[in-house]
């Protein structure tokens, strides 16, 4: 099962500002998991924008770096990031937001020292709001998950975050704290966020979207918990049928996108 992905944050254009169609596109495309569509979409939407403001073209590539993380390419996504920082002003209140998303592509590389210090970044920023601050709080937290146990931290961030629009980020919030709930011996609970989870991704994204594969599996871990194996086999061929990532093809990037060249 692949890494869930930390809590990255999806920026709000204002009225007018979105380039072109390929941004919807691009979200209808994540919607369903097809992360390569979805890649290709906002690639052409941030094309389309050459001429916009460093702060409308940060939005584009975070969602942009979104999608390659998601896709299996954080370090490519980090160039992303960093380009966005080397652009943006130093005033803007975008950066905090970089650096939390350069901390999920970091950690999801296996640069966990650096995500860190990415993530002391976004955390320290004067400009972030309650969800940027809970959202910092969510990610150090997950990233201590394997080492320490974090149940009431993600737990006590996790009513702001369920504000958030995106649901691939509140599936995530809901996945990564039933993952927590599991590791604090809380069973129930877990079952109760797996059960929300679902919602989430069916009703708002697609019932073919491989985030359900996860809950599915981790419905197979808690009834293996249980001792009930035929449940947990029940629950694991459920997830076989889910597609792992829909329509990605890719085994590499280009040196352009490492470099954080558009």
């Amino acid at each position: 099962m692949r890494t869930l992905l930390f809590l990255f944050a999806v920026l709000s254009l204002s009225a007018g500002q979105d380039p072109n169609s390929g941004r919807m596109a691009a979200i209808a495309s994540a919607h369903r998991g097809d992360w390569r569509a979805a890649e290709e979409h906002e690639r052409r939407a941030l094309a389309a924008c050459r001429d916009c403001s460093p702060e409308v073209q940060a939005v584009l590539r975070a969602e942009l770096a979104g999608y390659l993380t998601l896709g299996g390419f954080p370090e490519a996504a980090a160039a992303l990031w960093r380009q966005s920082l080397q652009s943006l002003p130093a005033n803007s209140p975008h950066r905090a937001a970089a650096y939390l998303g350069l901390g999920v592509a970091l950690h999801s590389a296996g640069h966990t020292t650096d995500a860190a210090k990415a993530w002391r970044m976004a955390c320290a920023a004067a400009e972030n709001d309650t969800v940027a601050n809970a959202a910092c709080r969510f990610n150090v937290a997950v990233a201590r998950m394997d080492a320490e146990p974090v149940w009431s931290e993600l737990e006590s961030v996790l009513p702001v975050l369920m504000t958030i629009d995106g649901p691939l980020s509140r599936a995530t919030v809901l996945l990564q704290t039933a993952r927590a709930a599991i590791g604090a011996n809380q069973s129930k609970r877990a079952r109760l966020l797996l059960a929300q989870a679902d919602v989430v991704i069916t009703q708002e994204l697609h019932p073919q979207h491989p985030f359900l594969a996860i809950v599915y599996q981790t419905e197979a871990q808690l009834a293996a918990i249980a001792g009930d194996q035929k449940q947990a086999k029940l629950w694991r061929k459920k997830a076989a049928k889910l597609p792992a990532g829909k329509g990605w093809d890719r085994v590499t990037v280009s040196l352009d996108e490492l470099k954080g060249k558009q």
